[in-house]
């Protein structure tokens, strides 16, 4: 990499400096400057749309559809994945060229439908004149052109073939509309005419049928609308990975990928080494966040897999996908960089060599199985209820067999032994992660409909409503069937559900808990109703529309606000989730103005985590263990920061306690309010000192 930005720093002292001269010094600005061929260009547009004729027409259409693609996706989605500054400086980024790209995307476009070398030759060189232009007036980098003309020419290209293949669709559903009706005309004949044949009735059958065979390859559920479908979602995560700031858990794993561990006190490590695979790339956002993207792709791979496997239909599988990939829950859930991501992972892997074993009879399978599930124990303790829910698919079906075998139980070690690391790092810390989920996720004493009623409010919104209650009902008549994959469906979603329901009876349950049964609960729900007809097929239909809307609703809301909720309630609008994601940027460039501190306090673990990440890592954050709750940071050891100089922050309307008296000099209490459509969401207080006098204990009874 090193080498390539030296070639690429060298380059642009060539053209920019070594090739300078007057001619282009009065030249390469106009034409770099957009204002000077926008109206040219929207000038010949118009005439291919006027004068061009019906080629002139899909011309002019595609070169629209192509270039604002092109420029929205360079623009909003590559430019803040790879952050690179200009060489001549600016606000925005560089990487890569904008210009570049809309140029080659329309280039690509008019040569595909005008195929006259000049014509071809003439756009192209247009194209090459405006990137050479952007590197001349150090606008970009060389590398920034290339690479957006490469942008340019695949979106244009793929543009052409989507418009391509949706033509086609079009002339198989006329040419199918026309059979039936010739067919229709030629059986009113023959009532009328005798002579008219049986032979040419079965031409016309035959004909008619093969139609209705292409339509039904493009039925809307089948591969390429599958891929086209993951493919743009894909795009839209990659832009609120890349502009979306940590939220605060996010910026707390993240810390926790700078001190790598066997586990952790809050959850097991596999979060922690996710993200140090990915920030070896770079620490922006988008890299802290980009193996929930590329998960996200995986577990759609095995989706589709899966459910061809158990139902053996490609409509069901499709279905599987855009559902596994709609839920509001899994929309947001691959944004967010928690341990929610490789647990479903290796949940998703783990569900499918377990039903390998039963497709197969192979008991080779066991073993594979039994290093996922360890993989996902490592990820998240709520990974061990697949061994309930194995042993009732068992026990519920002919697989029962396999318990007079050793290979569940050998695989049962394997599993074991893949956890063994967070075995061994609780055993030598008291075992405390594994008191403290027990008593986060089961504890309390009191029963309560309430919470119980609240649970199940929360599932209706991560699956959304209406798909979670056709869900329901297709999963539990599932539980009743004599066919094992529909069984298996059941058993791989109802327990989990049960287990969470009765859970929040006791103790107010989060809404991800049950977040691993709507991996098996997608199975059942898709090939309840993919293929449903009447009533039926409405109910699934309506609900897909309103799960999609819903969930592009809240992510569109998540990064630009689009729903007015300040208008109809301030409280509401304050109280708003996706808040979280706003304001930590500020807060860190507050941190810095001025004297740098040698540290930063706060009393929480996620606001010294934000602290951290937003201050580049390079300034040690603490929590004041006087009052904040036990985690993560009361087992790192506290850095010698005695007599040092330091800023403590807290959340106004946060217990900060008596935070002067961790200063010898304790400086003027300052505010730093965080504003969102003009709402004053949260303020920070901070107050700088110096002489700092250490830190207390926290006392909190982690064992009981």
């Amino acid at each position: 990499m090193e080498h390539l930005l030296v070639v690429d720093h060298a380059l642009l002292n060539i053209i920019s400096v070594k090739l300078k001269n007057g001619f282009f010094d009065f030249l390469m600005p106009l034409i770099s400057n957009t204002d000077f061929w926008i109206v040219p260009l929207l000038a010949g547009w118009l005439a291919l749309l006027v004068f061009g004729g019906s080629k002139g027409r899909k011309t002019g259409l595609l070169l629209l559809a192509a270039v604002v693609i092109t420029d929205a996706l360079c623009g909003n989605v590559l430019k803040p994945l790879f952050h690179r500054m200009r060489p001549g400086g600016g606000d925005s980024f560089s990487f890569p060229s904008n210009h570049a790209a809309n140029m080659f995307a329309a280039a690509t476009v008019v040569s595909y439908f005008w195929k006259k070398p000049l014509v071809r030759g003439a756009v192209f060189a247009l194209a090459f004149a405006v990137a050479y232009s952007r590197v001349y007036t150090m606008s970009h980098y060389p590398a920034d052109v290339v690479a957006g003309a490469a942008a340019g020419f695949l979106f244009a290209v793929s543009t052409i073939t989507v418009a391509g293949k949706w033509n086609d669709i079009m002339k198989i559903k006329f040419s199918c509309l026309f059979s039936v009706l010739k067919l229709s005309s030629l059986r009113a004949q023959r009532a009328r005419q005798s002579r008219f044949t049986s032979e040419a009735t079965s031409r016309l059958l035959r004909f008619a049928r093969n139609d209705l065979k292409l339509l039904k390859r493009h039925q809307f559920f089948n591969l390429r609308n599958t891929v086209f479908f993951v493919g743009a979602l894909t795009l839209w995560r990659l832009f609120l990975c890349a502009t979306l700031q940590l939220h605060p858990d996010e910026a707390y794993y993240w810390l926790w990928s700078r001190h790598l561990s066997l586990s952790y006190y809050d959850h097991p490590p596999m979060i922690a080494y996710f993200i140090k695979a990915t920030t070896l790339f770079g620490g922006a956002e988008i890299w802290v966040r980009l193996s929930g993207v590329i998960v996200s792709i995986a577990i759609s791979v095995i989706a589709w897999r899966l459910a061809k496997q158990l139902f053996n239909d490609e409509k069901v599988a499709a279905a599987s996908v855009w559902l596994i990939n709609m839920y509001p829950l899994t929309m947001a859930g691959a944004i967010l960089m928690t341990p929610d991501v490789p647990a479903f992972l290796f949940w998703a892997l783990t569900l499918y060599f377990f039903w390998q074993i039963v497709r197969t009879g192979s008991a080779a399978y066991w073993y594979v199985t039994g290093v996922f599930f360890g993989l996902g124990l490592l990820s998240k303790y709520t990974v061990v209820l697949f061994a309930p829910c194995a042993v009732l698919f068992l026990l519920f079906t002919s697989e029962r067999r396999w318990f007079k075998t050793v290979h569940p139980y050998l695989a049962m070690l394997v599993s074991v032994a893949v956890f063994s690391p967070v075995i061994l790092w609780n055993s030598s810390n008291n075992w405390i992660s594994f008191a403290f989920q027990l008593g986060h996720g089961m504890g309390g004493q009191s029963y309560s409909l309430a919470r119980f009623f609240e649970y199940l409010g929360s599932q209706l919104m991560v699956a959304s409503p209406f798909l979670w209650i056709g869900g329901m009902a297709a999963v539990f008549i599932y539980l009743f069937s004599r066919e094992k994959e529909k069984v298996f469906t059941a058993m791989m979603s109802l327990p989990i559900i049960a287990f969470f329901a009765y859970s929040a009876l006791k103790k107010h349950g989060e809404a991800n808990w049950p977040a691993l049964a709507y991996f098996g609960f997608t199975f059942g729900l898709a090939h309840y109703f993919a293929k449903s007809e009447g009533v039926k097929k409405l109910f699934w239909q309506g609900s897909l529309i309103f799960c999609l809307f819903i969930s592009l609703l809240l992510t569109l809301h998540a990064r630009f606000g689009v729903l007015p909720i300040e208008r109809y309630s301030r409280e509401a609008a304050v109280i708003d989730a996706t808040n979280w994601f706003y304001g930590y940027r500020e807060l860190g460039a507050e941190i810095q103005r001025g004297q740098r501190p040698d540290f930063i306090m706060t009393p929480s673990h996620q606001l010294s985590a934000q602290a951290a990440y937003y201050t580049g890592g390079s300034i040690p954050v603490l929590t004041d263990r006087r009052i904040s709750r036990f985690s993560q940071f009361d087992l790192w050891p506290e850095p010698e920061l005695s007599g040092k100089s330091g800023v403590y922050v807290y959340v106004d309307g946060d217990n900060a306690g008596d935070y002067a008296s961790c200063f010898s000099v304790a400086g003027n209490e300052n505010i730093l309010p965080v504003m969102r459509k003009g709402i004053l969401v949260r303020s920070y207080r901070y107050m700088r000192g110096s002489g700092y006098r250490g830190n207390g204990q926290n006392t909190e009874n982690i064992i009981k």
